[in-house]
C-alpha cells in the first residue's frame, strides 16, 4: 500500500511538472538597432556626420 501510494505521489508530481507553463524570453530587437548612423572621418572635417537612418536614402 505505501509503495503505490509513493508511486501515485511521484506520477502526479511528475504530470504536474510536466505540464507546468514555462515563459519563453523574448528577445527585444530594437536593443540592437542604432537609428544614428556616422562616418569614419576625422572630428576636425566633421560636423556631426549623423542622419536618422531609418528611412531609405534615396
Amino acid at each position: 500500500m505505501k509503495r503505490k501510494l509513493l508511486t501515485l505521489l511521484t506520477m502526479l508530481a511528475l504530470a504536474y511538472g510536466g505540464y507546468s507553463p514555462v515563459k519563453a524570453e523574448g528577445k527585444n530587437y530594437s536593443d540592437y538597432v542604432n537609428p544614428l548612423m556616422g562616418t569614419l572621418s576625422e572630428h576636425q572635417l566633421s560636423t556631426g556626420n549623423t542622419y536618422q537612418a531609418i528611412a531609405r536614402p534615396w
